[in-house]
C-alpha cells in the first residue's frame, strides 16, 4: 500500500471519519490501529519485525530509565554501586543497539554482503535474500533515537507498550520519514489534536502540491531515466548528462513531493511532523545541501553519532596526538574530517550494500574534507580579488558550485553498479557525442513533447516558489489575501493532477525511490 494509492488515501479517509467520532481520550488509540492495520496489509512477516523492533525499544527503554531512577536515588558517596550501575546502563544500551542494527543489517545486507563474497572469492554458496521490510531503517534509527534519549536521561521511558508502539509505527511517516524525535513526536500523538479549516487547508495544501511534484513531474522524469540509465552504452556522453539531469529532477520532486504528502496526512490527523526538507537547490556548499536534504537523517546523524565520537575521551586523545604531530591547519582539521568522513560514509551504507553507494559516501566525505582544507586558500584568494563572499555573485557561484558536484554524485547512487556509474562518467567526458541530442533523440525516450513541456513547466513552478520561500515572502499569506486567485490555482492544480497525473493514459506509476531505504 503506497502513499499515492487508493487504498493509502481510503485508509486516511477512514481515520477522518473514526477521529471524528471518537472521543479525545481515543483518538490516539485509533491512530495505533490505523498504522498496524496499514502495516499488516504490507504483510505479516514485516508487522512481526515490527512489533519486535518495538518490543525491543519499549523493554530498553524501561530498564534504562529504571537504572537511571536508581542512580538519581543513590548516595552520591556510594561510588562503587554509581560506576556498577553505570555498567549495567551501558552493557544494556549496548545490547539493545546491537540487536537493533543486527537485525537491521540482516535484512538489508547480509545476503547481498554474502552474494558479494561469493563473486570475489568464489565460495560457492550465499545466502538467500530476504525481505526487507517496509520503513525498516527509518523505524530501527527511531527507536535507537529513543533508547539512547533515555540513556542519556533526556526523556523518561514510555510506561504504556501500545502509546509506544504509536511513536514506531506511525502509518504517515513509516516509510519516507521524517525520523521523528520521542520528545517532540509522543506527546503529539497521545493527544492529536480536532481536524479544523486551518489545519485541513495545510494539510489538503501539503498534499495537492506533493502530489503535483510526485505524480506529474517525478514519474515522467523517471521513464526517461529508466531509458538511459538502463541503456546507457547506447547512448553518448551528452545523453547520459541529459538522463543524470532527468534523474536529478526525478529524485528532488520524488523525494520531496511524497515529504510533503506525509506532512500533509498528518495535519490532517492533527500531527505536526519535523521539516525534512528545506529547498536543497539552493544550498551553496555540499555541507549545506546535506544540511537540507533528508534533515531528519543528518540530525540524527549529527546528534547521535558525530558529538558522540567527537566529544570521547578516546577520540580526543586521538585528536591531540594528531594536533601534536602534524601542527598547523591540516592538524587541526583533520580529526574532525576523519568523524565527518565517518558520518558519510554511514550515509553511503545507509542507502544499501552495494558498491556504487559507498562510493557515494566516500565522494561525499571527501569533497567535503578538501573544501575544509582549501577554506583558507580560497579566503586568502577572495581578500587578495577584493571579493566580497557575502555577496550575491558568490552565492550564485556556491550553488551552481555545489549544483555540479551533486550532479557528479547522482551518477552514483542511479547506476545499476560502481562500474556503470563509472562507464557513464567516463561517456560523459570522452565520448559526448552532441549529434545525438540535436538529431532529436530526447524525443525518442518513451516521452511526447507535451510530457516535456509539463515537466519543464513544472520544474519552473517548483523553482518560482522555493525561491520565493528561500527569500522569505510569505506566499500562502499572499493568497490568502486573494482568495480569488487561490481559488482559481487550487482548481488548477486539481485538473493538472487529474488530467495529466493520476488519470493519465499509459499512466504506471513509480515506486517512491526513498521507500527502498
Amino acid at each position: 500500500m503506497g502513499i499515492f494509492s487508493t487504498g493509502f488515501a481510503a485508509l486516511t479517509l477512514l481515520g477522518l471519519i473514526l477521529l471524528k467520532l471518537f472521543p479525545a481520550k481515543w483518538r490516539w488509540l485509533v491512530l495505533l490501529g490505523l498504522s498496524w492495520g496499514f502495516y499488516a496489509f504490507c504483510g505479516l512477516g514485516p508487522f512481526a519485525v515490527l512489533l519486535a523492533v518495538t518490543g525491543l525499544g519499549y523493554a530498553a527503554g524501561r530498564r534504562l530509565s529504571a537504572l537511571n531512577a536508581r542512580l538519581a536515588a543513590l548516595d552520591k558517596g556510594d561510588k562503587a554501586q554509581t560506576e556498577a550501575l553505570r555498567g549495567r546502563k551501558k552493557r544494556t544500551l549496548a545490547l539493545a543497539l546491537v540487536l537493533l542494527f543486527g537485525a537491521l543489517f540482516a535484512f538489508k545486507y547480509l545476503s547481498g554482503l554474502t552474494a558479494g563474497l561469493d563473486r570475489l572469492l568464489g565460495l560457492g554458496w550465499s545466502l538467500p535474500a530476504l525481505f526487507v521490510p517496509l520503513g525498516l531503517s527509518y523505524y530501527c534509527f527511531q527507536s535507537a533515537g529513543y533508547m539512547i534519549d533515555c540513556y542519556r536521561g533526556g526523556v523518561t521511558a514510555e510506561r504504556s507498550f501500545p502509546r509506544y508502539a504509536l511513536f514506531v509505527a506511525f502509518f504517515p511517516q513509516l516509510t519516507e520519514g521524517p525520523i521523528g524525535r520521542y520528545g517532540d513526536l509522543a506527546p503529539q500523538l497521545a493527544d492529536p489534536k480536532p481536524l479544523t479549516w486551518e489545519s485541513a487547508k495545510t494539510g489538503l495544501q501539503l498534499i495537492l502540491w506533493g502530489a503535483l511534484k510526485k505524480l506529474v513531474i517525478a514519474d515522467r522524469a523517471a521513464v526517461v531515466v529508466s531509458e538511459i540509465y538502463g541503456n546507457y552504452t547506447a547512448y553518448g556522453g551528452v545523453m547520459i548528462a541529459v538522463g543524470v539531469l532527468f534523474y536529478c529532477i526525478q529524485l528532488y520532486c520524488d523525494f520531496s513531493g511524497t515529504i510533503d504528502v506525509v506532512r500533509g496526512v498528518a495535519y490532517l490527523l492533527g500531527v505536526e511532523l519535523a521539516e525534512n526538507f528545506r529547498r536543497p537547490i539552493f544550498a551553496v556548499s555540499l555541507t549545506d545541501y546535506w544540511r537540507r536534504w533528508h534533515i531528519s537523517l543528518g540530525a540524527w546523524l549529527r546528534d547521535y553519532m558525530f558529538y558522540p565520537i567527537s566529544l570521547s575521551r578516546w577520540y580526543q586523545k586521538i585528536s591531540r596526538r594528531l594536533r601534536k604531530r602534524l601542527g598547523g591547519r591540516f592538524g587541526k582539521i583533520l580529526p574532525t574530517s576523519l568523524v565527518t568522513f565517518l558520518i558519510y560514509f554511514v550515509i553511503g551504507v545507509w542507502h544499501g550494500s552495494s558498491l556504487k553507494y559507498l562510493a557515494f559516501g566516500v565522494y561525499n566525505g571527501v569533497i567535503i574534507t578538501a573544501g575544509l582544507l582549501a577554506e583558507p586558500l580560497f579566503e586568502k584568494f577572495c581578500v587578495s580579488r577584493g571579493i566580497d563572499r557575502k555577496s550575491r555573485d558568490m552565492r550564485a557561484f556556491g550553488m551552481l558550485r555545489t549544483t555540479c558536484i551533486v550532479f557528479v554524485g547522482r551518477y552514483l547512487t542511479r547506476a545499476g553498479s560502481l562500474r556503470a556509474a563509472l562507464a557513464m562518467l567516463w561517456k560523459t567526458v570522452r565520448h559526448p557525442i552532441p549529434s545525438q541530442f540535436s538529431s532529436g533523440a530526447l524525443f525518442r525516450l518513451g516521452l511526447t513533447g507535451m510530457d516535456l513541456a509539463l515537466i519543464g513547466c513544472g520544474v519552473l513552478a517548483v523553482l518560482f516558489v522555493e525561491a520565493r520561500t528561500e527569500r522569505g515572502d510569505d506566499l500562502d499569506g499572499a493568497l490568502e489575501r486573494r482568495r480569488g486567485l487561490r481559488t482559481l490555482l487550487t482548481f488548477l492544480a486539481l485538473a493538472v493532477l487529474l488530467l495529466f497525473g493520476v488519470f493519465r493514459g499509459s499512466y504506471i506509476p513509480t515506486e517512491m525511490i526513498y521507500q527502498q531505504f
